[in-house]
């Protein structure tokens, strides 16, 4: 937090680029594995895949080397080398898809071959970030009340300033 010299405004900040992985997505890929673990549905040494562009597999791969736990990432062209990097550097194993699906692109061509991995090999659990409802749990729970106590902060010390909220996703 930090107010202007001479004015009557406050500039408030949340970087989530300081988050270990570098992004927002540590934090769903946390509550996604532990919820797994909490369910069940994974246990230390399995095996966990995902499709992702970056940010989701470079938190997966952090935390599946914290928990013992394997990790593919399938990518596209389109992600960032240093990203590719990043996930082999905590032991992903990363595959990336060469060719679009016809009808949803570079996604729905990751999405495939999470499938066709997933057929093959039943010891596998997709972590599936686009409709985990352990996703945007993980917001509700840590993101939305940090901000709400920012919020509650801001109405009791700065009611007379004019505040401004910075959020970095």
């Amino acid at each position: 937090m930090k107010s202007i010299e001479g004015s009557n405004a406050v500039i408030s900040g949340k970087l989530e680029f300081l988050n270990p992985g570098g992004s927002i997505k540590d934090r769903t890929a946390l509550s996604i594995i532990k919820n797994a673990f909490k369910d069940g549905k994974i246990k230390e040494g399995d095996s966990l895949i995902e499709s992702s562009s970056g940010n989701m597999a470079i938190g997966l791969a952090q935390l599946c080397k914290y928990y013992n736990l394997q990790f593919i990432a399938v990518v596209d062209p389109m992600a960032n080398v240093s990203n590719v990097k990043i996930m082999e550097t905590y032991g992903a194993k990363v595959i990336k898809v060469d060719k679009p699906c016809d009808v949803d692109g570079w996604l729905g061509a990751r999405i495939s071959k999470v499938r066709e991995m997933m057929e093959s090999n039943d010891q596998l659990y997709w972590t599936n970030q686009y409709s985990n409802k352990a996703n945007p749990n993980a917001h509700r729970q840590t993101q939305a009340k940090r901000i709400m106590k920012f919020a509650k902060l801001f109405l009791n010390n700065f009611q007379n300033k004019r505040t401004f909220l910075i959020f970095d996703s």
